[in-house]
């Protein structure tokens, strides 16, 4: 049996192990797939060996953090700067991003062809792999972040302005997820329009109360679903490679 899994802190909110389950159900595979909530990645490489894993992924707040902890890094994972995927082959830690192409296709999927600008909430390894995937696919963008230096601008510059001109706003931070469900980006909602569309990266709950604020002012929405099932197949691929 292969063995794979997820590391992370918190992972109360994840669906991926029950992803991976049902994938592997339908598909008659012997694998396994568990998540593995770890406070630190101190003793990483010890716990990994001892669980006997094929491979894993790694979510917030460890995806920047993965790359000291790789032998090789994929040229894509690091010109994100963000690791989310790990194959080990004969002991060595092989680190991938596949958000980049699981966030492009999703966002492909929602946006069709339609012309975009993007505004993008938060600086961490989501926002990496986001910030990547929208320059793949030309579209132009602004990052806020409550720090300007590791930002275009703060929270409180998102003005009336910003938001004629920028249609699609994404949401990389863990704001708003479960258990935290009230919780939301402090953006001005009602400078939304039927013309934007909003993206937020959390998937539990279903719709958050950032997306359901966007919504109420006629705002295309989606949630971080897709993106979470397509990273996964991504994931997969480069495992059974």
């Amino acid at each position: 049996m292969k063995r794979y899994g997820l590391i992370g802190h918190p992972l109360s909110h994840t669906f991926s192990p029950a992803y991976f389950k049902i994938k592997f159900e339908q598909g008659n595979i012997d694998a396994s797939y568990e998540a593995f909530d770890l406070e630190d990645l101190d003793n990483l490489e010890e716990f990994v060996n001892s669980k006997k894993l094929d491979g894993f992924n790694i979510t917030l707040p460890y995806k920047k953090a993965m790359r000291r902890k790789c032998d090789v890094i994929d040229p894509l994972a690091k010109r994100v700067g963000a690791i989310n995927t790990v194959k080990i082959i004969d002991g060595k830690w092989h680190g991938f991003n596949t958000d980049v192409l699981g966030f492009r296709k999703a966002l492909k999927d929602q946006l069709g062809y339609k012309r975009a600008a993007a505004i993008v909430l938060g600086t961490g390894g989501a926002s990496l792999a986001v910030k990547s995937a929208l320059e793949l696919m030309s579209i132009p963008y602004l990052v806020v972040s409550r720090n300007t230096r590791s930002g275009d601008l703060s929270y409180n510059g998102l003005t009336k302005r910003i938001f004629e001109q920028y249609n699609l706003l994404i949401n990389t931070t863990p704001v708003g997820m479960a258990p935290n469900i009230n919780d939301v980006p402090e953006v001005p909602f009602e400078f939304l329009t039927e013309n934007h569309y909003v993206y937020d990266l959390v998937y539990n709950p279903v719709k958050t109360k950032f997306l359901e604020l966007a919504e109420k002012q006629g705002a295309n929405i989606q949630n971080g679903l897709e993106m979470l099932h397509q990273q996964a197949e991504e994931s997969w691929k480069i495992w059974n490679k």
